[in-house]
């Protein structure tokens, strides 16, 4: 289970900025940036979180631009958790992930009971290593050139994928 917390006291507004969202999916967005702790994984066998199911919410309202417009939006709470999503199982969208790569805003993680901070950047990078679309590794590359927290995880995550592949052709 992996558990994050924004470090600038939890309490998060909406942005302002106008994203094109339906009154419907706005009112989930707002639950969801209201939201202090965001869960990207549940264990196996028990229910999601109240604020998994809240993310939740958000993808299964929001149409497909209103979702990939999440990514500029106010709250670090919704553009980890949409930038995550995206980054897993949306390729054709990755190009609305790039202005995610140079975020910044530290997240308190937690696994079982450890935790550290680390930035939006790193988590959706991190993300976009498990992605196994050719486009990935692409993405990659552009941010293993950057200097933000997600070079890097995506310097390190392109090393393994050259060491696979070349594991693949010699047969192992």
């Amino acid at each position: 289970m992996v558990w994050a917390c924004i470090t600038s006291g939890c309490a998060h507004r909406p942005s302002n900025v106008d994203l094109g969202l339906r009154p419907e999916v706005q009112r989930r967005v707002d639950l969801l940036a209201q939201q202090s702790v965001i869960t990207f994984e549940h264990e196996l066998g028990s229910p999601p979180s109240a604020e998994y199911a809240a993310f939740d919410a958000v993808r299964d309202a929001a149409k497909m631009r209103e979702y990939a417009a999440l990514t500029r939006h106010g709250s670090p709470i919704v553009r980890a958790y949409v930038g995550v999503d995206i980054a897993r199982r949306w390729p054709v969208y990755y190009a609305h992930l790039r202005p995610l790569f140079s975020d910044e805003t530290d997240v308190m993680t937690r696994a079982a009971c450890t935790g550290g901070l680390l930035p939006v950047a790193y988590l959706v990078t991190e993300a976009l290593c498990g992605a196994s679309h050719p486009r990935a590794t692409a993405v990659l590359r552009d941010i293993a050139q950057g200097r933000g927290s997600g070079a890097p995880i995506a310097r390190e995550c392109l090393v393994r994928r050259e060491q696979d592949e070349l594991e693949s052709l010699r047969g192992e």
